[in-house]
């Protein structure tokens, strides 16, 4: 407890927190890098000290890597260079929304969330079906993904309600099913490679989607 403030720089460290008058974060130059010393329990979420860190990741040229639009939702990212998955979590008793914001192979992504108390999903980022078409991401967990000839489908579970969306590229689309609901199909470009077309499958709910099958018809 106490309060956790930037100050200016002392001597080759720059002070960080202090409590009671006692310095209890630092800064300083390491060959040629820099590094934070802290020495109290520390979170960027649940707004702790959401300020703090962002002054720190700031001093310490560290961009964050996903951006949520509140500290309501936890976000961790795991990828190797073209693919990964996006982990978030909601650790609260109750219901809570936000927004994730990232840059993916240049792409720049924005995902709305809405999640259930004491819940996790996983968002797949680039996954790669065949040598032609890729998942680029979604809004809902997808638990599974099947292709037969020209037919593909993926398991969706989401706790949003509302609207939903799946991004797909490398093949055409002729229709889409999902029960209960009336996905539509628009077609957009790439931000990074325009000739590149990729299409934007969105769905309204009035209750959560729990293992229902997207089925997409292919060209």
């Amino acid at each position: 407890v106490g309060r956790a403030d930037a100050h200016a720089a002392v001597g080759h460290h720059e002070i960080v927190a202090e409590f009671e008058g006692l310095p209890c974060g630092f800064i300083r130059t390491v060959g040629s890098g820099k590094i934070c010393l802290i020495g109290f329990h520390f979170s960027d979420r649940f707004a702790y000290f959401p300020v703090l860190f962002n002054q720190i990741m700031k001093k310490l040229n560290t961009p964050k890597i996903v951006e949520m639009a509140n500290h309501e939702i936890i976000p961790l990212l795991r990828r190797s260079e073209n693919n990964g998955f996006l982990f978030l979590g909601n650790y609260h008793d109750d219901v809570k929304a936000s927004t994730a914001s990232l840059v993916f192979n240049g792409e720049i992504i924005s995902i709305p969330v809405k999640m259930k108390n004491r819940s996790g999903m996983i968002i797949p980022l680039f996954y790669s079906i065949t040598p032609d078409l890729t998942l680029c991401y979604s809004s809902c967990e997808i638990a599974r993904i099947g292709l037969q000839e020209k037919e593909l489908c993926f398991d969706v579970t989401s706790e949003s309600i509302g609207e939903n969306f799946l991004i797909l590229t490398g093949r055409e689309i002729a229709s889409v099913e999902l029960e209960h609901c009336e996905p539509r199909v628009e077609e957009t470009q790439s931000s990074t490679t325009p000739a590149k077309k990729v299409f934007r499958i969105t769905w309204e709910s009035s209750s959560p989607v729990s293992g229902k099958t997207l089925r997409v018809h292919l060209k």
